[in-house]
């Protein structure tokens, strides 16, 4: 939405979601199947009864999303992969709605449908959390929010903690989907907040850091996977639990680093010989 709010070209738009999701996303699912492969020698580790055109919908990014639903081919990625994929579809007519209708007018229709989804869900054999219309008022605020809200304020800051706190201390007897898409666009508030008062200096650190933020939501559960079967059957005390999750989160850390590097190798390789291929049928 920061980059669409004037200027809106579909073409465009829809290249840069794909380059930004689709290369990096295949290349992680070549990895992860190359090292299944040599791990468990077989293309189907966990004997997983799917039909082969299920591939069709690893090709289009949405095999984690419909897992429960469609055996299929996944194996990085996860649900949200899939639900954002949606969004960015959806994206052009969200945007229309938020630009032509203004923010109250919006997110009001855009609550109702939420709310209505919410109670009338039809889905039973279909985690009701993955759905991409329980999942909209979320992201919709996040489009109002970077359109209308240029600062954040402290009364704005302090509403959000305050719910942070009740949620994570006391249980309240709602809906779950409510908790969850308060609890989400408190979080949303607070780490906004946090980056408005981010010294200049330290900017140019996190813009490097979130690099990797995809990639590390692309194979962390493989690696988390891997780590935790090596002690599977063996009671852990506490300090042992949380030695496991730090050593969790180095691995992911420092295996996330090397795929980028090994990444961004392949990809000015391949730019490389697109351009040799281009000067030669010039």
């Amino acid at each position: 939405m920061l980059s669409n709010q004037c200027n809106f070209n579909i073409r465009e738009y829809l290249k840069k979601r794909f380059l930004a999701i689709f290369p990096m996303f295949y290349f992680a699912y070549f990895c992860v199947t190359f090292y299944y492969f040599l791990h468990y020698r077989s293309l189907n580790p966990f004997c997983v009864p799917r039909n082969k055109l299920s591939f069709l919908i690893t090709i289009v990014g949405m095999d984690g999303y419909v897992s429960p639903i469609i055996p299929n081919y996944y194996i990085i990625g996860e649900w949200f992969l899939g639900c954002i994929i949606l969004f960015y579809i959806l994206f052009p007519l969200l945007r229309t709605l938020l630009l032509k209708l203004g923010p109250w007018i919006s997110m009001l229709c855009i609550f109702l449908i939420y709310v209505a989804t919410v109670h009338l869900y039809p889905f039973a054999s279909y985690p009701k959390e993955y759905f991409v219309l329980i999942r909209i008022v979320e992201f919709f605020f996040g489009m109002l929010a970077v359109t209308y809200i240029k600062e954040i304020r402290k009364w704005q800051l302090c509403i959000s903690g305050i719910s942070i706190a009740i949620l994570s201390v006391y249980y309240l007897p709602i809906i779950q989907s409510y908790k969850t898409t308060i609890m989400g666009m408190s979080l949303y508030v607070v780490w906004v907040y946090a980056g408005q008062h981010i010294p200049e200096r330290f900017q140019k650190l996190f813009l490097d850091i979130s690099k990797y933020s995809y990639p590390a939501y692309l194979l962390h559960h493989v690696i988390i996977e891997q780590i935790c079967s090596l002690f599977e059957g063996i009671e852990l005390s506490l300090l042992d639990t949380y030695f496991l999750l730090i050593t969790c989160i180095v691995v992911i850390i420092i295996f996330t680093v090397l795929f980028v590097k090994l990444y961004g190798i392949i990809k000015t390789y391949c730019f490389k010989i697109c351009e040799v291929q281009t000067e030669i049928r010039n």
